[in-house]
């Protein structure tokens, strides 16, 4: 059976390379709004997450590790993906 951060991967992997040069490995979480709709990476980039989204990204940890990609955060410790929007 494959982990939920394998399929991740080979999902960012898949979508081309045009795409998949658009997404970022090596960042966690630095800072999370209660909320879940706002995510600060420790590379100080903040994220607006899709109303719908912040559901999960509201029970993300701090420390978690993300890739960040165009329109979407990976998050690969909890095997999540939603939808953002880098706003710095």
């Amino acid at each position: 059976m494959r982990s939920a951060v394998g399929i991740l991967l080979a999902l960012v992997l898949s979508m081309g390379a045009t795409n998949a040069q658009a997404c970022e490995s090596g960042h966690w979480i630095e800072e999370i709004s209660g909320d879940g709709s706002v995510v600060q990476l420790e590379d100080g980039s903040i994220w607006l997450v899709d109303e719908i989204d912040s559901v999960y990204s509201a029970i993300w940890l701090v420390t978690d590790d993300v890739i960040a990609c165009a329109g979407k955060l990976i998050n690969t410790d909890q095997g999540e993906v939603v939808q953002a929007r880098r706003v710095r």
